[in-house]
């Protein structure tokens, strides 16, 4: 069976409530997964470059988001897959002096922030050693219930899924499809093990990678 896991997380990094206007991101990609009206990945690998997806240096989040708000699809926000690129990975961690770990690479980073400005030094880390990272910001959220009482609206949280790139076992074999769609990983009936790895890495401090 074709197997693909990730995990659905919400997350902020301000305080409670605040949302994720004013946070900002960076996602180690030059690529990500064209969609249909329903979210399907198609098979085709869009270029960020030029586009409101292009998340290659740090960016206000809350910039993009107003460019996004009239995407029906994805309610006005992202809902994404980027495939991770290795060079802009590998060159991140170097200058970051984190090292190169062959198995796992940096996919995204998020830091704290309001009107795009950092206010609490609050940072995130992801690394995986899956293809790729799916950015979802929380578009649907309607006044959901958290804890201690908060309510959390549109945008209060964000969500970033490692993971291989979706609907790979309805593309492996299209000949159209681009060849990262046709890797999916697949789970045979002698019930061998599967292992994955998503790292994710908090701090408080002054860095920034530029």
């Amino acid at each position: 069976c074709y197997f693909n896991l990730n995990g659905h997380r919400h997350g902020a990094a301000s305080s409670k409530g605040d949302g994720i206007g004013g946070h900002r991101i960076r996602i180690f990609s030059k690529k990500y997964a064209e969609t249909n009206k329903n979210l399907v990945a198609t098979g085709k690998l869009l270029s960020v470059k030029g586009t409101v997806y292009d998340l290659r240096s740090s960016t206000y989040l809350g910039e993009r988001l107003k460019e996004l708000k009239g995407n029906k699809a994805t309610n006005g926000g992202f809902d994404h897959t980027y495939l991770i690129d290795d060079k802009l990975s590998k060159n991140a961690m170097l200058k970051a002096r984190l090292g190169v770990d062959t198995k796992v690479r940096l996919a995204a980073e998020i830091s704290a922030g309001k009107n795009g400005k950092r206010i609490n030094g609050r940072r995130m880390r992801v690394y995986t050693d899956r293809q790729a990272i799916h950015l979802y910001t929380g578009n649907f959220l309607d006044n959901h219930p958290g804890k201690d009482g908060v309510r959390y609206k549109q945008y209060g949280g964000l969500c970033l899924e490692a993971e291989d790139l979706p609907n790979a076992i309805n593309l492996q074999h299209k000949k159209t499809a681009h060849e990262a769609f046709k890797k999916p990983v697949i789970i045979g009936p002698d019930r061998q093990p599967y292992s994955s790895t998503i790292i994710f890495e908090f701090w408080k401090d002054q860095l920034v990678l530029s």
